[in-house]
This record gives C-alpha cells, structure tokens and sequence, in this order.
C-alpha cells in the first residue's frame, strides 16, 4: 500500500532549517513535530537532507524537467509512472521549492526600505505609519520598515523609549531588542534599557515579554513593570509601575515615604551619575515632588531636608547627617 506523504508545513520548516525562522516559529515547529510519532523522523531526515545541501545552486529549470521527463518508465500507454521514491524524500523535494520561494520573500522583504530615528542631542518624539506614537531618550534608536508587514507591526529599538500604541486585533505591535521582545496589541508602555538588565513598565494595556533565546515569557497588565537581568538571562519579581522612570520625557520625579537608598539609586540611574553613600541613611524617608530640576538642584534640596553633607568631585558623595 502507498504510504501517503504526511501533513507538514513545508515554507515554516525551510525557514527553520535555513535559520531565518523567529522565535514564536521556531515554537510553531516544536509544536508540530511533538503532534505527532512520524514527525521527529522525518524532521531528522529533512535535517540530513537540508545540511549534506547547504549551498542551494542555481538550477537550470527546463534542463532538470527534461530529464525528470527522461526517467519517466511507461507502464501501459497513457500512463505514466516514476520510480519509486522514499516518502521523506519527496518531502524533502517539496521543501526545497518552499524554501526557494522563502528565500525569495525575503530577498525582496530586504529590499524594502528602513526607517532610521536617531535622537542624537536630545529627546525625539515621532509618529508611526500606524499612527502610534514614540518618545525616544536622548541616545536612543529605531529601526522600522517603511510599510509594516501584513500581519505584524515590528520595530526595534536601541535604548530607551516610550511607546503609545494604536490598537489593532488583526495587527500585533511588536518591540525587539537584544535579549527580549515585547508584543502588544494596543497599549502605551516604556522600555528602560541599561548595561546590565531591560525594564518595562506598562501605563495601560497589556503586553507580552519573552526572552529571544529561550522559551520564557512574562504577561504584564496596567501599572505593573518588570526588569530582565541580562547576566542571568532571566526575569525577576513583578514590581509596581514606575513614573520616575520617565523623568527624561516629563520632567517630573514624585516620592512618597521612600527610603533615601532607593531614590539615591534611582538618582544614579536617571541621571547616570557616581553618587556615593557614606553612613546610615536608612532611616531618611522622602515625600516631595521635583519638575524640571538638575541633578545638583535635587541634591541640594536633599541635604536641606535631611541635614545631610553633599561632597561633589570625580563623583557625588552624600555623608549621612543623622536622619
């Protein structure tokens, strides 16, 4: 009995084995060869067949037809039939035409043309062609295509940014950075990145983050924020939505009874000053709100406060007073 070819969707797993696949398609095929006892086999084949051909040449269409058309065997006149061939075979014929017309995709995708925002100097704040919009920090970067594709709208970002999505069910929003991506429907939300781990903050809405190289994602509702780690490669607790975390955008710092150590930290990192503690200051707790102020300004209205002593040089040292 002929053993019939089974289901496979021939264009995901070119893009698998060619290595172009995303993260969420890199899932799809994990899903689809656990579905069913056939599938490790014959992916395990198409493996062997894809990599003993790593380099696709270019084919002579009419001359490989001509002689496939060679190999023909007439069994009785008006019918035709082909030598037999292993199943996993054909498949893999098929995938090589998927892949071809893959990589054709994707030639013509590259050629489309990106859209650049740097904000050099300053901040920079822009519209989408979805009509959503960005806030960039000073620093910042974001690379988009001009026309987003049919099913999602993909950006990626370089820094720090806050975004303001248009809601479109049909039409993902999706943020890629290095490590992590973050997927949303329509949503407004931050993204604070620094050399040692990623924040995001969600103001409204809900998103997805997930980790690029692994299998781990988080869902983030209204007034929540959550830090990656990139030594760890993981993420930790869930906190409280942060607005100080926009000061570069607003202008605007708000405390209320929190310990000095914590806005210090949040200082150092806004700011990305060297701001040292000396003493025990555990006991400081600030309410107040700062707009439109310098770092030294804060500072100064610190010390008056807590009747601290505040030392600048090579780095800011602020010496305990007794709180």
């Amino acid at each position: 009995m002929k053993r019939p070819l089974p289901d496979y969707p021939d264009e995901l797993i070119a893009k698998f084995l060619s290595g172009n696949a995303t993260e969420e398609e890199k899932q799809e095929v994990a899903a689809w060869e656990e579905s069913h006892p056939d599938h490790p086999v014959l992916l395990e084949k198409l493996k062997k067949v894809w990599y003993s051909n790593s380099k696709v040449p270019l084919v002579d269409v009419d001359k490989a037809w001509g002689i496939l058309e060679n190999r023909i065997i007439n069994v009785e006149k008006g019918k035709t039939v082909l030598p037999l061939v292993p199943w996993w075979l054909k498949v893999a014929a098929v995938l090589v035409l998927g892949f071809i017309s893959v990589l054709g995709y994707n030639l013509l995708k590259d050629k489309q043309t990106e859209t650049v925002w740097l904000a050099l100097k300053e901040n920079r704040e822009e519209r989408l062609p979805d009509g959503s919009i960005v806030a960039l920090r000073e620093g910042s970067e974001l690379i988009f295509r001009e026309s987003f594709e049919k099913n999602v709208r993909r950006v990626r970002l370089k820094g720090e940014a806050f975004f303001d999505v248009v809601s479109d069910p049909t039409k993902p929003f999706v943020v890629e950075l290095n490590q992590l991506t973050i997927k949303v429907l329509g949503t407004s939300f931050y993204i604070h990145e620094s050399n040692l781990s990623i924040e995001v903050g969600v103001k409204t809405g809900r998103v997805s983050v997930s980790v690029s190289n692994k299998q781990d994602s988080r869902d983030i509702a209204a007034g929540q924020k959550i830090r990656f780690d990139k030594a760890t490669n993981d993420f930790e607790e869930i906190g409280q939505y942060a607005d100080n975390r926009l000061f570069w955008k607003t202008g605007v710092l708000v405390y209320r009874d929190t310990g000095l150590e914590i806005v210090i930290e949040e200082l150092r990192q806004i700011f990305q000053a060297d701001i040292v503690l000396e003493g025990d200051v555990s006991g400081c707790l600030l309410t107040g709100r700062f707009e439109g102020e310098t770092l030294e300004q804060i500072l100064s209205e610190i010390q008056l406060s807590f009747g601290l002593e505040v030392e600048y040089g090579d780095n800011i040292k602020i010496i305990s007073g007794g709180c």
